[in-house]
């Protein structure tokens, strides 16, 4: 009975455990069944996150009546702005705003739009009397193409970039202008995306509509921006949609990518080393030593190695019956060709190896060993492209890990799914180039290679490189001092140029700009640094011309390439020179130092890295270069313009053609006084060919009066200015007040109307709702008596009366065709018959076009005084012409001393002969040598420097908007020359000592000349007969 006690107490006690069982089964299955569903919602809200994700990196559709409205940015760095996006326009008969920022209380803004079917950049500093800049894309755009664009600005100097991204052809177009003197733009309002809000005009225009079209992947000052984000404070107007993605121009092919410092890790793929096996995979490489498969277990492993670039296959049993064998190949296959490999083993018997091309199918070697290794079998682990991460021992001949392309990896003839659910680092799934060339690549997010390199800027040393940027921005080079890490020098590129910036530990950063074609054109270009005594000198493609020169005094013992690591990235943030602190996007090859190339597979060069990859890069690619239609097949072959003879005009009246000229009319003191006395209102209309000069002058005394009024001209404002008496106390107020516009002298007609009543005084110019006042009562009672003639166009008291109330004692240059007065008490107006006065001097008639400038006949040339040039020189000067050899300009000291500017057969040279040594530079980029005699205005810009410690000469020169060309001369410690400048010829007495100097007189017309920093005033220069003020011009 006992037992059968026991037999039934064991007996529910296994069906309580039983039924404690189910029900903890039942429990596990409501917690799976849970969980499950849980795993689904997040799965969902996983899902919903990610397509919101996608959203806000989808682009914005904009119809015509939609605004996107976003916040300023909160980078900013004075001298610098940028404007980056992706967009595609829908519209190209118009005109339209695709971003627009500013600061409503300063005028500043920045402004990225579409006109005539290109891109456009404009923008405006702070400071008085600032101008706009801007620049105009030379690539015409195609109805819904997708364009990257990007606009930056350094200083008064604007860059604008646009690449086609279906055929990846660019242009990059740089405008500046020496005129603008501010340097600081913060942008503090609201960004505009798509067009202006309702009731809204830009601060430049109000001529620009809405985008029909699409914006995408937009960064303002180097911060990204979300289109997306909605509601207040910064609505959508209207209503958006989404875009298409741009296409992705990149072509791969199937396979996985290792940088070079990581490893593919997976399951064993039931996966036994003890039998017959056969493993078998496609690569691709430049590396001579690197791991490819390793199949490993716990007393031995099986590998695929490159050894010396010969492959091996190595097998390894380290237990009781330790043995090893190998088979290499004979060739080695580190090329960047597919190769297939195939080993396959018999335990005991035999081992082999075949290796085929994979692009031809044929083999190219099979190699057979007799074995005597017995794997025993077990657990394995496999990796691809490294040893083992989480052991410190290593196996195989190398421990370097593998840098390029494996495909189709097959264990036992089945194939081995290669993707992210497997345990890997720096490898990438998304496919491999087509076809590489050897070389290191940065992915640009944060990456940097820091070098165990010494440089010493102070002593002689030689550093280059070949570089094939994918991105316009991003860090090239960066070296610090050993001593005072505050003293750096860094180069980056910035909107596809070269940027350099020397820091020194006190004191202001130096900045270096090498001159080049834009970078980023999917060709390699050669960078080269070289150093000598505390110079460092920038090249690129070997051209004299793209060559820069900065003082540098440091000694680093390492240097950063392609970016740096986050503390030193908050130092070059900090730096108010430095545009770019992103890492460089691309590709480098033949990285050089003292002629020797650096090796990156070394761990003793590459002391740490992110980003970096050797795995192979993209070759040079023929992009299509961005040209305008094709001229029809009726168009003549280019020449210069033809020559023209200038029309004469029936209306008006020429002021200083032939020097200082004027007209007058003596005027009775009942007029004066009905008149000019009190209140009036005086039109005018003229057009200016200089911006210098009066218009009307009148006063009561030839020698310091008390009582006049004016109408002048001052650097292209238009200021009226009056000095009236208050009767009873006698007090005198001097009245002024100046357009806020400056570009009057343009070459058209415009009308200016001045309104006085007392001390109240306003100038008006109402085609352009150009009006100022003083901001005076006018009912303070005020008088003016003017007892001289009311002079027009100039006077005749210039000479001998050097107390003058006006700044400027030049007549007008241009044409006045209408004066007249009105009075409201009593209500008279009174027009001045221009062609009857009651006295002239050297006045003509006007022509029928103009534009701005002095007319050179062809026959002589004009003197502007002595000038100078010291330790250095800049030159500016505007010109059109139909010749295509001329001299443009001659500071002459003596036959062995003198600086000239001409042109041969259609290229502008600069000349600079100092002690018999005489240093050209050319213009480039000159195609046909006819652009510069096409009759249009041409711009040619001159400068030449003195780095005297080196004994270093640099000359630049630049065409319109072509790239500058750059030469340097060793040898030189004083280029001083003294003497007097001629513009548009040589006189007798001038010998000039050096062959082949073009001095035909100029034919033409020179529209301004900036000279060492002076903007010239032709009239200045001593009159002749072969010059004239106003350059006449096809109506």
């Amino acid at each position: 009975m006992a037992q059968i006690s026991d037999t039934n107490w064991t007996l529910q006690a296994f069906l309580l455990q039983v039924q404690n069982t189910s029900q903890l089964h039942a429990e596990a299955d409501a917690t799976q069944a849970r969980l499950e569903q849980r795993m689904i919602e997040l799965q969902t809200k996983m899902l919903q996150l990610e397509q919101a994700a996608q959203r806000l990196n989808t682009p914005m559709n904009f119809d015509g009546n939609t605004t996107a409205i976003l916040e300023p940015p909160a980078r900013h760095k004075p001298v610098f702005s940028s404007i980056e996006m992706d967009a595609r326009v829908g519209q190209l008969d118009g005109s339209a705003v695709l971003v627009y920022g500013g600061n409503h209380q300063t005028g500043e803004f920045l402004l990225v739009a579409v006109e005539d079917e290109h891109v456009s950049f404009t923008f405006q500093m702070s400071g008085e009397q600032q101008e706009p800049i801007k620049v105009d894309s030379n690539l015409r755009l195609c109805s819904n193409c997708w364009y990257h664009v990007q606009a930056t600005r350094f200083r008064n100097e604007g860059m604008l970039t646009v690449t086609d991204l279906n055929t990846l052809a660019a242009t990059s177009v740089q405008a500046s202008d020496p005129q603008v003197t501010g340097t600081d733009l913060a942008l503090t309002s609201d960004l505009y995306v798509g067009g202006p809000p309702v009731g809204f005009q830009v601060a430049y225009s109000g001529i620009y509509g809405r985008l029909v079209g699409c914006v995408a992947n937009l960064e303002v000052n180097q911060e990204k921006k979300n289109l997306w984000t909605t509601g207040t404070p910064f609505p959508i107007n209207g209503t958006p949609s989404c875009c298409q993605q741009p296409s992705t121009t990149t072509k791969v092919q199937p396979g996985v990518s290792f940088d070079g410092f990581g490893y593919l890790m997976f399951s064993n793929q039931n996966f036994s080393i003890n039998g017959q096996l056969q493993v078998s995979l496609q690569f691709r490489t430049f590396n001579r030593h690197a791991v490819i498969l390793l199949v490993e277990g716990e007393i031995e492993y099986y590998g695929l190695f490159l050894d010396e670039g010969h492959l091996v296959f190595q097998l390894e049993n380290l237990g009781l019956n330790p043995g090893r064998e190998n088979v290499t190949s004979d060739l080695t296959y580190n090329h960047g060709t597919w190769y297939e490999v195939t080993v396959s083993t018999l335990p005991g018997v035999s081992v082999s190896m075949v290796i085929r091309n994979v692009n031809s199918g044929s083999v190219v070697e099979n190699k057979t060993a007799e074995s005597h290794v017995v794997l025993a079998g077990g657990e394995v682990q496999i990796v691809l492209g490294s040893q083992h991460p989480n052991q410190t021992n290593s196996v195989g001949p190398t421990l370097l890990k593998f840098a390029g392309c494996l495909h189709d990896v097959r264990l036992n003839n089945r194939r081995v799914q290669l993707n992210t659910s497997s345990s890997s680092a720096a490898v990438s799934f998304q496919g491999c180039l087509p076809q590489v060339v050897p070389g290191v690549g940065f992915h640009g997010d944060s990456s940097f290679s820091q070098l165990a390199v010494p440089l010493d800027f102070n002593g002689a040393a030689e550093f280059g490189f070949q570089l094939k940027p994918r991105e316009l921005n991003g860090v090239l080079l960066y070296a610090e001092d050993n001593t005072d890490t505050e003293s750096f020098f860094y180069l980056a590129l910035y909107n596809g140029h070269l940027f350099g910036v020397y820091q020194p530990a006190q004191g202001q950063a130096q900045v270096l700009r090498p001159s080049s074609s834009l970078l980023v054109d999917q060709q390699w270009h050669l960078v080269e640094l070289n150093i000598t005594a505390g110079s460092v000198s920038v090249q690129v493609d070997g051209n004299d011309g793209a060559l820069s020169v900065l003082s540098v005094t440091l000694s680093s013992a390492h240097l950063y390439l392609a970016g740096v690591d986050h503390t030193l990235q908050e130092k070059v943030d900090r730096c108010e020179v430095c545009p770019v602190v992103a890492s460089y996007t691309g590709g480098m090859q033949d990285v050089r130092v003292n002629g020797s190339e650096l090796d990156f597979w070394d761990p003793a060069t590459v002391l740490s890295q992110r980003g970096m990859y050797l795995s192979g890069l993209d070759p040079a690619q023929n992009a299509t270069a961005p040209t305008l239609p094709p001229p029809s097949l009726t168009v003549a072959p280019p020449h210069c313009a033809d020559p023209f003879q200038p029309t004469y005009s029936r209306e008006g009246v020429n002021f200083g053609r032939h020097g200082n000229s004027f007209i007058s009319y003596n005027l009775s003191s009942e007029t004066m006084t009905k008149y000019f006395r009190t209140s009036f209102v005086l039109t005018c209309q003229f057009r200016a060919e200089a911006t210098e000069g009066i218009l009307y002058y009148s006063a009561n005394n030839k020698r310091n009066p008390d009582n006049y009024l004016a109408l002048y001209m001052h650097r292209g404002y238009l200021i009226a200015e009056m000095k009236t008496q208050q009767p009873g106390n006698g007090d005198y107020h001097n009245l002024r007040v100046q357009t806020k516009f400056r570009d009057y002298a343009d070459g058209n007609w415009w009308e200016v109307v001045i309104l006085r009543i007392h001390n109240f005084l306003a100038i008006i110019v109402p085609e352009r709702r150009d009006y100022v006042n003083n901001n005076q009562q006018s009912n303070t009672e005020t008088f003016i008596d003017l007892t001289l003639p009311l002079y027009v166009g100039g006077t005749d008291i210039q000479a001998g009366h050097p107390v003058f109330p006006l700044p400027i004692k030049t007549g007008f240059g241009g044409c006045i065709r209408l004066l007249e007065i009105s009075t409201a008490r009593p209500a008279d107006t009174v027009t001045f018959d221009l062609g009857s006065p009651d006295s002239q001097h050297g006045i003509s008639q006007c022509y029928e076009a103009v534009r701005p400038g002095t007319a050179f006949n062809g026959t002589g040339f004009a003197t502007m005084g002595i000038r100078s040039l010291e330790s250095g020189l800049d030159v500016s000067v505007t010109f059109s012409t139909v010749q295509r050899s001329f001299l443009l300009l001659l500071l002459y000291q003596d036959p062995g001393n003198y600086f000239l500017i001409d042109a041969e057969d259609g290229r502008i040279r600069g000349h600079l002969r100092k002690n018999n040594v005489t240093t050209t530079i050319r213009t480039t980029h000159v195609e046909t040598g006819y652009e510069i005699c096409d009759g249009e205005s041409h711009t040619v810009v001159f400068s030449a420097n003195l780095v005297p410690r080196v004994e270093v000469l640099v000359l630049s020169i630049q065409l319109d908007q072509l790239p500058s060309n750059q030469v340097t001369q060793r040898g030189f410690d004083d280029i001083s020359i003294s003497g007097e400048l001629h513009l548009g010829g040589v006189p007798v007495a001038a010998s000039m000592a050096s062959p082949g100097l073009t001095q035909t007189p100029f034919l033409g017309c020179l529209e301004s000349l900036v000279f060492a920093g002076e903007t010239l005033d032709f009239r200045q220069a001593e009159p002749t007969q072969y010059v004239t003020l106003g350059c006449p011009a096809r109506p």
